[in-house]
């Protein structure tokens, strides 16, 4: 083979490679943002986070509850707390 032509082939086997590692990064990203809406939505729902819109979330904290679980719960009001605003923002338009 000439020198050009197992050029072309090495430069062809990176391009698929990477497109191979790029798409499965793009999977496992959108596999954690999945995981992160799931483990708010359970936290609302089991009563460990309860967001009153406009004015309150209250965090369950007891012994069991470790510091990370807390910083948990307050993502679930903040994501709570995010959608409450886009609705006020579309009944305002």
């Amino acid at each position: 083979m000439k020198r050009i032509e197992v050029l072309l082939i090495l430069a062809t086997l990176g391009l698929i490679i990477t497109v191979v590692l790029a798409d499965r990064f793009l999977l496992l990203e959108k596999i954690d943002s999945l995981e992160e809406k799931v483990d708010i939505h359970n936290d609302i729902v089991t009563g460990k986070a309860t967001y009153v819109p406009g004015h309150a979330c209250m965090i369950r904290a007891g012994h069991e509850d470790l510091p990370a679980d807390i910083v948990r719960y307050a993502r679930a009001c903040a994501k709570g707390h995010e959608q409450w605003l886009l609705l006020q923002k579309e009944d305002e338009e």
